[in-house]
């Protein structure tokens, strides 16, 4: 599959952060997918930086609500209604 296919699929499901790396290689800057991780049991969402590197942000998950919830590095949350909000 192409780097293409990362944006194409969206959700990725439960896939390494080797093959997400490997999906995204050579993809344009901002492509992203979003996957799940058991490691973190959190939602990731990996997306291609200027200079072609590769960030992973963990620690993405659903309150009771439904809505999506991300950790803050320097502490806290924010809420967003869903994925594509956030």
């Amino acid at each position: 599959s192409s780097s293409e296919d990362a944006v194409e699929l969206g959700y990725c499901g439960e896939i390494s952060r080797e093959e997400t790396s490997a999906r995204l290689a050579g993809a344009s800057d901002g492509t992203f997918l979003v996957r799940w991780s058991t490691k973190t049991d959190s939602f990731v969402l990996s997306f291609v930086k200027s200079g072609n590197q590769v960030q992973h942000i963990a620690f993405i998950k659903r309150n009771a609500q439904g809505e999506i919830v991300v950790d803050k590095q320097g502490g806290g949350t924010c809420t967003y209604q869903n994925l594509n909000e956030y």
